[in-house]
């Protein structure tokens, strides 16, 4: 079963499609009223969620794997204790980064939330738009407040400025380079140094030390921008003449 829809039902009973490992597609059509604790927990493949706008409660870990959940006016009420952690990570979700969106406003939250983290962003959503709380200055950044864990903050904070493009943002990560740099090569993790790299906070001098060491078999998109960002560079030089 790859493909759920829900029509003509009000509720979704607890833990009733928990631990569906083929399941991909929820589809929910205008109707659902309430989706009860773990519903959908577990449910690997289901990555993406979008929700009716007739959706009113949802109850914990309902949807304990969804990386992306789309929305419309508003948030329905449980959400952040159905899809977040409030207790102590495992280190199946303590990296885990979910967005939440309407399709033009954006926020990128851990997986791991933590109590005090849900309680507040619960406060602030409830009867509230998810836009006109989405959409204040900065609003979208405040998540880093409660964040320790380094990997995890340099995670969120390139996944922010992707988004925002803000200052001080692009400041810490200018900063931050060599080090989710390391990480990135050390895991050999093709796609999201691609991804950080194409921001252009980082030195061509810096991009050389890494190149020396980086498999290009394992690293083949990461390992071709750093060439080309290198020639370019020296390409410049040697353009350049002084008097």
């Amino acid at each position: 079963m790859r493909r759920l829809i829900f029509s003509n039902i009000k509720s979704i009973g607890s833990s009733a499609f928990s631990n569906c490992s083929s399941l991909q597609e929820i589809i929910f059509d205008e109707g659902v009223e309430m989706i009860d604790e773990s519903a959908f927990s577990w449910c690997e493949s289901a990555k993406t969620i979008a929700f009716p706008e007739s959706l009113r409660y949802m109850y914990q870990n309902a949807f304990s794997k969804a990386n992306k959940i789309i929305t419309k006016d508003y948030l329905p009420d449980g959400l952040f204790n159905a899809a977040f952690v409030a207790d102590t990570p495992s280190e199946n979700n303590m990296y885990d980064i979910v967005e939440i969106t309407d399709g033009k406003y954006k926020l990128f939250l851990p997986r791991y939330l933590g109590r005090n983290a849900i309680d507040d962003y619960a406060h602030d959503f409830y009867l509230a738009r998810f836009s006109d709380i989405a959409s204040k200055d900065s609003y979208e950044n405040k998540i880093l407040n409660y964040i320790s864990l380094i990997p995890l903050r340099q995670n969120l904070s390139i996944l922010l400025y992707g988004y925002n493009h803000d200052k001080d943002l692009g400041t810490y990560l200018r900063r931050a380079a060599s080090s989710i740099i390391q990480r990135f090569v050390n895991n050999d993790d093709d796609e999201r140094l691609v991804e950080f790299l194409r921001f252009g906070l980082t030195s061509a001098n810096t991009l050389g030390k890494f190149q020396k060491n980086m498999n290009p078999e394992k690293m083949p998109l990461s390992s071709a921008y750093i060439l080309n960002e290198i020639n370019k560079a020296g390409s410049k030089k040697s353009n350049t003449f002084r008097i």
